[in-house]
């Protein structure tokens, strides 16, 4: 399992051997393997990389970020092949209902603003945040109070100072927070493809020419721990140092502390695709009665190495769950969400 996030910095070039990553310098030779690997971000301009590494990359799911002369994220890869059903899953996200949007980001909203809140009273003393905990239950379906706007102008202010504006472009502080977006925006937008859905289709995020809007719904939760990250490093500005330690941030044992370390961000994504999906079998069980909101997880253990025979019987049980709209969330598990 992946679990490493690998910064290029300086003048190198990256190839491929075996099954290691070969990161050659003009004094030394850097060789990881390539399966330890969730994310190669390269940095600078002057490194160069061959299309056999780019390859092999892809064909791992591995996420390359191509930064600028700025040496700010400005592209990234994502391969074709990911999870083999992702046809299915793509025709269930175009056909995600609204009212079943807007539950969700609902949902993502409350757990947005309780975060915020959970970082102020961690790190900031004597705060009164009574009124911004109330943002929580106030959340309506889509947001449609845009209470997500009221909390953020709230957080900010009370985070760093009352004169920190966030779309103020020459404040250092939010050139390293947008750096930190970019990095989660990376994580989380691998993770979308690699359970098979498009990042281009979101849930609140509906803009012609951002390829990730799905990213940027799912990642909104996870923002107040890379702020409060930016905010416990105490920097002014973006510099080699402080993105070497944002970067590591996201593997590290601090990151778990918030238990939404990178292991997590496919789990949370998995289940938060589970509302859409729609059982017709659960419905013929007369369950969407009794219940307002329920999952329905499977388990099962079925022979499929002995012989053809018992082969082609997991194949097509494993067919029907995914036609069912049933989600893999890991070997044998499979997982489907639904609200009455």
């Amino acid at each position: 399992m992946a679990w490493r996030n690998v910064v290029v910095t300086r003048h190198c070039k990256i190839s491929t051997k075996m099954r290691l990553l070969v990161i050659q310098t003009d004094d030394d030779v850097c060789q990881l393997p390539m399966d330890d690997i969730g994310m190669l971000m390269i940095e600078t301009t002057r490194a160069v990389i061959t299309t056999c590494a780019i390859a092999d990359l892809l064909k791992r799911d591995v996420k390359i970020v191509f930064c600028d002369d700025k040496h700010l994220p400005i592209g990234e890869t994502s391969p074709y092949e990911t999870e083999s059903s992702r046809r299915a899953y793509i025709i269930q996200q175009i056909r995600w209902d609204e009212a079943r949007k807007d539950l969700l980001w609902q949902h993502i909203i409350r757990e947005k603003i309780a975060h915020q809140v959970s970082v102020l009273e961690k790190n900031c003393d004597s705060l009164d945040l009574e009124k911004m905990k109330s943002l929580v239950v106030d959340v309506k379906p889509g947001d449609s109070d845009n209470r997500e706007a009221v909390a953020a102008h709230m957080y900010f202010p009370r985070l760093f100072t009352y004169e920190f504006v966030r779309s103020d472009e020459e404040n250092g502080i939010n050139g390293i927070l947008d750096y930190g977006y970019a990095i989660i925006l990376s994580e989380v937008a691998r993770k979308i493809t690699e359970i098979g859905y498009l990042t281009e289709f979101g849930i609140h995020h509906d803009n012609e020419k951002n390829p990730f809007n799905l990213a940027c719904d799912l990642m909104e939760p996870f923002r107040p721990f890379m702020y409060e990250r930016v905010f416990q490093l105490g920097a002014e500005h973006l510099d080699s140092k402080v993105k070497v330690e944002l970067m590591r941030f996201m593997r590290s044992d601090s990151a778990r502390a918030w238990y939404y370390d990178y292991s997590t961000y496919q789990c949370v994504c998995e289940m938060l695709f589970g509302i859409f999906l729609v059982k017709n079998a659960c419905r013929n069980w007369g369950l969407c009665d009794a219940v307002q909101s329920y999952a329905v997880i499977v388990f099962f253990d079925l022979p499929m190495k002995k012989t053809a025979n018992e082969r082609k019987i997991y194949a097509e049980f494993r067919k029907n769950l995914i036609r069912e709209g049933f989600l893999m969330i890991q070997e044998s598990v499979y997982v489907s969400g639904d609200h009455a």
